[in-house]
């Protein structure tokens, strides 16, 4: 690599921009596609700013040639000894001091057109105006702009369309130059923690939590297992979510909930008592640990559970609050406790491990060594979950999040020399999420593909019990519901994330599914964004899913796309011709979808289930006719994919662990190569092997893959790649940026942009953590460690921030060429560039 660029100069803020305030939302010009005619619109004299000139009005008519969006447009026709006829906006809003942006998309079919921001005082008067002209005579549309702030005196602003021959104008908007655009995904709430007990009155009830996010709390909400009503709403309080729950005797529900966002939070253990008005924070069962995972409750209203990143296993006793169960973490290497199950006949606590499967049981009594009962070859699979244990037998569902779910039956008990002995007697493939229902005269209940089957312990043997309730329940339980008229004898219920409720009477063998009607919307943090075909910004919703579409400039026309409709949590999205891609977890789907069609509720097309223990497709790329995804593996697996797929012949391809034992998490193209970077660290659970992140270049003609080592050593992640005008390719390396010549394999620039961001060896880098875009304008933009907007100019090098407050993350542009960032996790933040000069 050469010395630093001395062009570059060190990192500088950009006073103009750095100082501009964050609008609130859209400035709205009303009717700004003329599809309700000339309404809210005014027809001036011709003259504009100094010009002189005949005042006259000419032609104004609104007609169907030429519209940008809706089905109409202005067309402004001068009269022969016009000068400029003008077409002007009411008035909106404005803020003293802000920059604002006026767009318009005109055709100027004879002579030039010109786009005017006038800023006006309170009492109408003019007290600032640009113009910006285009000789524009026989384009196609083009999109014109003016940019100005706005002066002390100003209180709103006119946006102005005036020509000086034939011309058309669709879509008049205006923008701040920062615009915060809220929250955009939406979603019927999901439902995932979920215990049963009875409500205030005796009623049979469900108790399950609905996911939070950034700035919403999780809620607890109680549905009548008969009536189906809901009965409860309550917060959560400092709880994002919660992924498991339970119950006690005495009826108290317990929520082991989550909060990887609040600085010091973590998760905490819940309790509820039927009829009170709201939950009892417990704390945290393990100091740090961000997830409590699988909840137990016990005979004697004690309550069992695990955490992460710990690994630990607790038991909290009311009254006197929590103890540690076994060795923390539980294994070695371990850092998922992901399922708990306690066996009361015979004192054994269970712990199902996650990034690597394992079974380990414990004496609940702390007495001896805990011992690990599955074999190691269950290792291949890296989730135990949903356990469930009795009579001496504990049930789990191990799974690889592929479908290759089994349910795996233990017996196991305490011998004479007060050691855990046990073993697995039986293997049951194609068993379905969630696992087993409780023990009740000797058996279990479970689904396979939504068909309910039992399970006899005593003999081992197995009953499809030819009802097929179509849900994935969170949670499956034998209860004795009150209304024994309804219900006689036992009944197999479960709920499931979306609201329905299944009933599954025993002794009759009667199925009722019925959907709560009452389950309220919630606020869904942003996974990734990018800019549609269409120009148009789509939102992927985290954890629960869902779809947000946003047109620019335009909150009013926003999209949202119910999770309902198959859109996952995708880690990566790209746009490759009239679709978009998205890389979804779990699993490593590609998916895809027709912007036109998902507008309209259709869910994405798959057209990749990637397998070779791949996870999250963080880079997407869509280059060369083809899409390219970059990925991270499944917990506690380290090595990392380049796949393809290739939409002519809808072929699947994966070249596993290109760069070894590293995530590959972002891409980019130039001159017919795929360019990608690495991270160090694997899936969660999995410590990493290398210690230095790696450029890797792939020849697709050839399939020959080349890393390259930076030019600084010590960096383990690269999460910005992109591709400049002159085909440079650009990287963001943590707190450095980079130029690499595809030509002649070389690293041309370098330095370290960002010397106050600083990176702890031991704490694990996101593949969110820095992003790079080229945009239209031919600057590249960038977002780092939530702190550093930035520009860069591939031509110099200098480096540009643009916010050091945004608190935003990941980048997408628009049609208009703006900038998107998600901020504060789940709302949306638009840049309008300044104008290159």
């Amino acid at each position: 690599m050469s010395a630093p660029d001395p062009a570059a100069g060190k990192t500088a803020a950009s006073e103009a921009a750095a100082s501009e305030p964050v609008a609130d939302g859209d400035l709205l010009i009303p009717n700004h596609s003329f599809e309700s005619g000339l309404t809210g619109w005014t027809v001036q004299s011709g003259r504009h700013g100094d010009d002189a000139g005949p005042a006259c009005e000419g032609t104004v008519t609104v007609v169907s040639q030429f519209p940008k969006s809706g089905t109409a447009s202005a067309r402004l026709t001068p009269a022969r000894a016009c000068v400029m006829p003008a077409l002007a906006s009411a008035p909106v809003d404005v803020r003293a001091g802000t920059t604002y942006t006026a767009f318009a998309t005109v055709r100027a079919a004879h002579g030039g057109a010109a786009i005017g921001l006038r800023y006006l005082d309170s009492a109408g008067g003019t007290v600032g105006e640009v113009w910006s002209a285009r000789a524009s005579a026989n384009e196609q549309p083009a999109t014109m702009r003016a940019d100005a702030k706005a002066p002390a005196a100003a209180k709103s602003a006119r946006i102005v369309v005036a020509t000086t021959g034939e011309t058309f104008v669709d879509d008049v908007l205006v923008s701040a130059r920062f615009t915060d655009l809220g929250n955009q995904v939406k979603v019927n709430a999901t439902a995932n923690g979920t215990a049963y007990s009875t409500d205030g009155h005796g009623r049979d009830t469900a108790y399950t939590t609905l996911t939070g996010g950034h700035g919403f709390d999780a809620h607890l909400v109680g549905i009548d297992l008969v009536t189906t009503e809901v009965t409860l709403d309550i917060p959560i309080p400092k709880a994002m979510g919660a992924w498991n729950a339970t119950s006690t005797p005495d009826g108290t529900v317990y929520i082991g909930a989550y909060n990887y966002a609040d600085p010091g939070v973590n998760g905490h253990l819940y309790s509820y008592t039927p009829g009170a008005d709201q939950v009892v924070d417990l704390g945290e069962p393990v100091p740090g640990d961000g997830f409590l995972y699988g909840v137990t409750g016990a005979p004697d209203g004690s309550v069992y559970g695990g955490s992460f990143p710990s690994g630990g296993v607790w038991k909290y006793t009311p009254g006197k609050g929590y103890t540690q169960i076994g060795p923390r973490p539980i294994l070695p290497g371990i850092q998922y406790v992901r399922s708990i199950g306690y066996d009361q006949t015979t004192g054994i606590v269970y712990a199902g491990t996650g990034g690597s499967s394992h079974i380990v049981a414990c004496r609940a009594d702390g007495v001896g060594d805990c011992v690990e009962l599955l074999p190691s070859s269950y290792a291949k699979y890296p989730w135990v979950y949903n356990l469930t244990a009795d009579d001496g037998h504990a049930f789990a569902r191990v799974t690889d999040d592929h479908g290759d779910d089994h349910l795996v039956v233990l017996k196991a008990s305490v011998g004479a020399d007060g050691a855990i002995h046990g073993e697995v007697v039986t293997d049951i493939p194609g068993l379905s999420f969630p696992g087993v229902s409780n023990a009740v005269d000797g058996k279990v209940y479970y689904a396979k593909s939504g068909a309910l089957f039992s399970y006899d312990i005593a003999s081992g043997t197995e009953t499809d019990l030819k009802a097929n309730t179509g849900i994935w329940a969170r949670q499956w339980t034998v209860l004795h519901l009150a209304d024994q008229d309804a219900y006689p004898g036992d009944t197999l219920v479960g709920t499931n994330s979306s609201g329905y409720v299944a009933r599954y009477n025993i002794p009759t063998g009667k199925l009722t599914i019925t959907q709560v009607a009452a389950l309220p919307k919630a606020v869904a943090d942003i996974e990734t964004i990018v800019g549609g075909p269409d120009g148009k910004i789509y939102n992927a919703g985290y954890l629960v899913g869902g779809l947000g579409v946003y047109s620019p400039m335009r909150q009013d026309q926003q999209i949202l796309v119910p999770n309902s409709a198959g859109y996952g949590q995708a880690e990566g999205m790209t746009v490759l011709g009239d679709r978009i891609y998205q890389g979804v977890y779990p699993g490593a789907f590609i998916k895809s979808f027709d912007p036109a069609t998902a507008a309209a509720g259709k869910g994405p097309r798959t057209d990749c289930e990637l397998h070779e223990e791949q996870d999250r497709p963080y880079g997407m790329l869509g280059a060369y006719g083809k899409v390219w995804a970059g990925t991270m593996a499944i917990y506690g697996r380290n090595a990392g994919a380049l796949s393809v797929f290739d939409p002519a012949d809808g072929s699947c391809t994966v070249y596993k662990n290109v760069v070894p034992e590293q995530s590959l998490v972002s891409l980019t193209a130039s001159r017919g190569l795929i360019f990608g970077g690495s991270l160090v660290w694997g899936g969660l659970g999995a410590d990493p092997t290398q210690a230095e992140a790696k450029l890797l270049v792939f020849d697709p003609a050839t399939e020959k893959a080349t890393t390259y080592d930076l030019p600084v050593r010590g960096i383990r992640a690269i999460t910005g790649l992109t591709t400049a005008p002159d085909g440079k390719v650009w990287l963001l390396a943590q707190n450095h940026i980079f130029q690499f010549d595809p030509d002649s394999r070389t690293f041309a620039r370098g330095r370290n942009a960002f010397p106050d961001l600083t990176y702890d060896p031991n704490t694990r880098i996101t593949a969110y953590d820095g992003t790079l875009i080229t945009a239209k304008d031919g600057y590249i933009y960038g977002a780092i460690r939530q702190k550093y907007f930035f520009r860069l100019d591939p031509r110099s090098g200098a480096v540009t921030v643009l916010s050091s407050s945004i608190e935003a993350f990941n980048l997408a542009e628009d049609g208009y060429g703006n900038i998107y960032l998600i901020r504060h996790a789940n709302r949306l933040l638009r840049y309008v560039p300044e104008p290159r000069q």
